[in-house]
């Protein structure tokens, strides 16, 4: 079996003195020591196209080719529709004998019969129907009906579901041949799902690369694996595109050069950041000095609470306006605090 690139028909193409040759019309040619002229041809003794041994390979006429075909049963001449009978003058006659009416008129095969004439369902050990017939450059096998190519996997799973695929499905292969039609080893699915299959079972062609373009190894703390689509990246690599996504080093001081040490340090129980306590004592300081100087000044300090944290209201009777601070205080929070001192 020829393993190199096949022509769009399945034949092997061999590139000699940089022209492109059938490959087993070459070795045949090789073999009789002469080249095969204009009207003759290759003819494949085992009927298979990528077969290149010497042994199944005669030379003959294109009409001998055609006779072998149709030996073979590869192709039929077209037949009446209910008996079967070809369209020859001696079997319109008799077919007219017998039935009495005219016959309506199959040409050739049904595209069942057609498509089953190029798989091979006998040579592959894994029990995969191996398409033997033409092929595109992935090596997904070529199937033509009603007048356009379509991919002989996705028809043959179209006839297995009874109805078209849609355009975002895809025919997903659990046998991993894609020269495969058999209908049990075919699923459909979505390109995401046929993407995640190539990644687990290392069928991608970026499966086999151990670093990335920078040098940087695949391992499991420098992979990261997106959960949409399943390709994986480099973490290095990322942290140059963008240094401000790595980890930031842990802060010895606040941004206004205080020592961020265990005294001085207060963890916030809603966010569990860390903030400075001397910060903290600057701020209250600097509100209450503002505060102040807005009562040294006559103005009125701007309250948006109109009660306590133990809901009191801030009524003119019930507040005390500290005069060094300018804060507020609730009266009756500070009569319930003396009387739980009393014994």
């Amino acid at each position: 079996m020829w393993k190199g690139r096949l022509d769009p028909h399945g034949y092997g193409v061999f590139d000699v003195d940089a022209k492109p040759h059938r490959a087993h019309r070459w070795i045949l040619e090789y073999h009789l020591g002469r080249k095969l002229r204009g009207d003759e041809v290759a003819r494949h003794m085992c009927h298979t196209k990528p077969c290149v041994r010497i042994e199944h390979l005669a030379p003959g006429s294109r009409a001998d080719n055609a006779q072998d075909e149709i030996k073979r049963g590869r192709r039929r001449r077209s037949v009446h529709e209910d008996c079967g009978h070809p369209l020859t003058s001696s079997a319109k006659a008799k077919c007219r004998q017998e039935n009495g009416v005219k016959q309506p008129v199959r040409f050739g095969f049904t595209p069942h019969e057609r498509f089953m004439l190029d798989v091979d369902t006998t040579s592959d050990p894994n029990g995969c129907h191996l398409w033997i017939g033409r092929k595109n450059q992935a090596g997904y096998g070529r199937f033509g009906v009603d007048g356009t190519l379509k991919l002989a996997h996705r028809w043959a799973l179209e006839q297995k579901l009874g109805r078209k695929l849609g355009p975002e499905e895809v025919c997903r292969h659990a046998c991993d041949v894609r020269a495969c039609v058999r209908q049990d080893h075919l699923e459909p699915g979505t390109r995401l799902e046929n993407a995640r299959d190539t990644v687990e079972r290392g069928q991608h062609y970026n499966a086999h690369r151990t670093h990335c373009k920078r040098g940087h190894e695949f391992n499991e703390e420098n992979t990261y694996i997106a959960p949409t689509h399943g390709k994986r990246s480099c973490r290095a690599c990322a942290l140059i595109r963008n240094p401000r996504k790595g980890p930031k080093p842990e802060r010895t001081h606040c941004k206004h050069g205080h020592e961020l040490t265990p005294e001085n340090t207060m963890i916030r129980a809603s966010t569990g950041t860390r903030d400075c306590r001397e910060c903290g004592r600057i701020r209250t300081r600097e509100s209450q000095r503002r505060k102040r100087n807005k009562l040294l000044a006559g103005e009125s300090p701007v309250y948006t609470l109109t009660h306590c944290k133990n809901g009191h209201e801030f009524t003119e009777a019930n507040t005390y306006i500290t005069p060094a601070s300018g804060s507020r205080q609730c009266l009756e929070c500070k009569r319930e605090r003396r009387r739980k001192r009393k014994p």
